[in-house]
C-alpha cells in the first residue's frame, strides 16, 4: 500500500521501481524517527531523545540478522520490510498512547488520533502487529492504569480508543468466512 501511495502521490513522476525504492527508504528512516519519538515520550528529553533514537536506528541498521532472525538479511534479502514498517508503526502507536495519557483536552485527542492511525497502519503493513498491540496495550493499561494517581477508566478509554482502528484494519484483512 505504501508503494502504491507513493506512486500516486508522485503524480506520474515516479515509476514503480522508484516508488518501491522510496518506500524502502521511508521504512528504514522511520525506524530511527520512531525511536526518537518514543525516547522523547519516555522522558529522555530534547537532547537524550535524538541520541537514543540515533543509537536505536544505528543498532537496527547494523544488525546483520539471519533468516527468521530479523536484521538486514531477513528484512532486505527476503523482502520482509513491511514487517519492519509494521514494527515502527506499532512503536509509534505505543509512543502516542503514552503521550495521550500525559496530555489533556485537544492535545489528548490529537495524540489518540495519531495512535489510532499508527495502529491501523501497523495492521495494514503486517499482521504481527495485532498481538503486539494487544499485549502492549494491556501492559500500558496495567502499569499506567494501576498507578495511584491514575484513573483506570480514563486510561482504559485512551488505550481502547487508540487501538480500535487496528481492530478495524484487522477486520479488513481477515479472510471472508473465517
Amino acid at each position: 500500500a505504501l508503494v502504491v501511495a507513493l506512486r500516486v502521490l508522485g503524480l506520474g513522476l515516479l515509476d514503480w521501481h522508484q516508488a518501491y525504492a522510496l518506500a524502502f527508504t521511508v521504512v528504514f528512516v522511520s525506524q530511527g524517527w520512531v525511536m526518537i519519538r518514543l525516547a522523547n515520550v519516555c522522558g529522555f528529553g530534547p537532547v537524550g531523545g535524538p541520541i537514543a533514537g540515533l543509537v536505536g536506528g544505528i543498532a537496527i541498521l547494523v544488525d546483520a540478522g539471519a533468516y527468521r532472525e530479523g536484521g538486514w538479511i531477513y528484512t532486505v534479502d527476503y523482502g520482509v520490510w513491511p514487517q519492519a514498517l509494521a514494527n515502527s508503526m506499532t512503536f509509534l502507536a505505543l509512543a502516542e498512547i503514552l503521550a495521550a495519557l500525559e496530555a489533556n483536552g485537544r492535545a489528548r485527542v490529537r495524540a489518540v488520533v495519531r495512535a489510532g492511525l499508527a495502529a491501523a497502519g501497523a495492521m495494514l503493513a503486517h499482521q504481527i502487529s495485532l498481538p503486539v498491540l494487544v499485549l502492549t496495550g494491556a501492559i500500558v493499561l496495567a502499569i499506567v492504569g494501576l498507578r495511584r494517581r491514575a484513573r483506570f477508566g480514563e486510561v482504559a478509554v485512551v488505550v481502547g480508543a487508540a487501538l480500535e482502528p487496528a481492530h478495524g484494519a484487522e477486520l479488513l484483512l481477515r479472510p471472508r468466512g473465517a
